[in-house]
């Protein structure tokens, strides 16, 4: 069974307010947005799979823990919520991962401050489906309601390097081993590219813009082919850490019929594509067509 709603997050460790120091207001919008889709994603869920990027294949063990100090602040993070096992027979054995890479570790970060920071952010009060730039005007959004209770839980890693039709038939497989638990959402931790203005990690690329553009569209439009078919060659070159997850997202969805996408940020302070959007799929509507397999 494949997911019903699936939440795609950035994981720039300044969402760490102790990081981002006299300048951790510029990123409360993005924080609200984080929080009002994951917290759309536990509302339907009774598991949840989050997808990071990481050096390995591998999924984090029970107590696996994350830490913010190469980064500048000695705060650490563990998942939340209960164990989700993993049973992967058609996939190459994972690395169990007993220190959470980035993108897991603020995905960590993120739902452990629902509770914690809601009110203090005001998330409650946010502006629900505002774009700040790129996507032009947002479709009405959900109401957002107080974050619930995380449930049953497993995060893994995949490496950038990973192939797309590869990623798709990870999270083709990851949906069917939790299917027995669901309904089952998903996290996607992915940034874009890294080249969106002369300032960013990578400097300028005239085409970071018009590929993060893309995704969005495709993401807005719940278009799992084009997430799929996301060009290895021209995502590596512009440093888009979350290809490989936005395809691992588009198997985990495969067969879930009609998707509604819904952005709720979009825009690259630092010169890098961060992206907020939540997919949800239609129930009873017709089953999409799965992504390609690998090439």
């Amino acid at each position: 069974m494949p997911a019903v709603r699936a939440a795609l997050l950035p994981h720039p460790p300044l969402l760490v307010p102790d990081l981002a120091g006299g300048a951790a207001a510029e990123l409360d919008q993005l924080r609200s947005a984080c929080r009002e889709a994951l917290a759309s994603v536990l509302a339907v869920s009774r598991a949840v799979v989050v997808i990071g990027e990481g050096p390995v294949w591998g999924v984090a063990s029970r107590g696996a823990r994350g830490s913010f100090a190469p980064y500048g602040t000695d705060v650490e993070v563990g998942l939340p919520g209960g164990p989700l096992p993993l049973d992967l027979p058609s996939l190459p054995e994972p690395v169990r991962l007993d220190a959470l890479p980035l993108s897991l570790a603020v995905a960590a970060w993120l739902l452990g401050s629902l509770d914690a920071d809601a009110d203090a952010d005001g998330w409650a009060a946010a502006e629900p489906g505002h774009v700040p730039s790129t996507a032009g005007a947002a479709e009405p959004a959900e109401p957002v309601t107080s974050p619930a209770a995380v449930p049953s839980l497993a995060a893994v890693a995949v490496p950038s390097a990973l192939g797309p039709g590869a990623a798709v038939a990870v999270g083709r497989e990851l949906a069917r081993a939790v299917a027995a638990s669901g309904p089952v959402g998903v996290i996607a931790m992915g940034d874009l590219s890294a080249r969106r203005s002369a300032k960013a990690p990578g400097a300028f690329h005239p085409a970071a813009a018009r590929f993060d553009a893309g995704v969005a569209r495709a993401v807005a439009a719940g278009d799992l082919h084009a997430l799929a078919t996301l060009d290895l060659g021209l995502a590596g070159e512009l440093m888009v850490a979350g290809r490989a997850v936005l395809q691992v997202l588009a198997g985990t969805m495969e067969g879930a019929g009609a998707l509604h996408g819904r952005i709720l940020y979009d825009d690259a302070p630092y010169g890098v594509g961060y992206v907020v959007a939540v997919l949800t799929a239609a129930p009873g509507t017709k089953r999409q067509a799965a992504p390609p397999q690998a090439r």
